[in-house]
């Protein structure tokens, strides 16, 4: 669930001046982002708290934490490599994620709207630009 919540990155689009076309998404959302919230895409709802380093040589860190039903707090981090193109709506991009590591590999690819330069929504939390 966790890596879901990781690959599932959605961004809405509020903001005029903001491409998405030809390399516009990979630019745009280049850099390290943060954000906390409560995610309820997956059943009950979930606290997260997220971070995510998305590097121009398209390399990703990411890590986010939640309170599972056990009501223990978990983990996960991910890392790999990342791409964005554009998506299908207005200011969509499509961000797509693969990771490896010695339990195997996997993909993911999710369709985002971009919020503004320095945010963006995921799963209806905000993520903010921290450099």
């Amino acid at each position: 669930m966790a890596a879901s919540l990781i690959a599932t990155l959605v961004l809405a689009a509020t903001q005029p001046g903001v491409s998405t076309a030809g390399t516009g998404c990979v630019r745009l959302l280049t850099g390290s982002w943060a954000g906390s919230g409560t995610v309820t895409e997956f059943g009950p709802p979930m606290k997260v708290s997220s971070t995510a380093t998305y590097r121009a040589d398209r390399s990703f860190v990411a890590t986010t934490r939640y309170v599972g039903q056990d009501r223990r707090l978990h983990e996960q981090t991910s890392t790999g490599r990342w791409t964005a193109t554009a998506g299908q709506g207005r200011r969509a991009c499509t961000i797509a994620l693969t990771s490896e590591s010695a339990a195997g590999s996997s993909s993911s690819s999710s369709d985002v709207q971009i919020v503004d330069r320095d945010t963006f929504r995921s799963l209806g939390v905000d993520m903010h630009r921290t450099r």
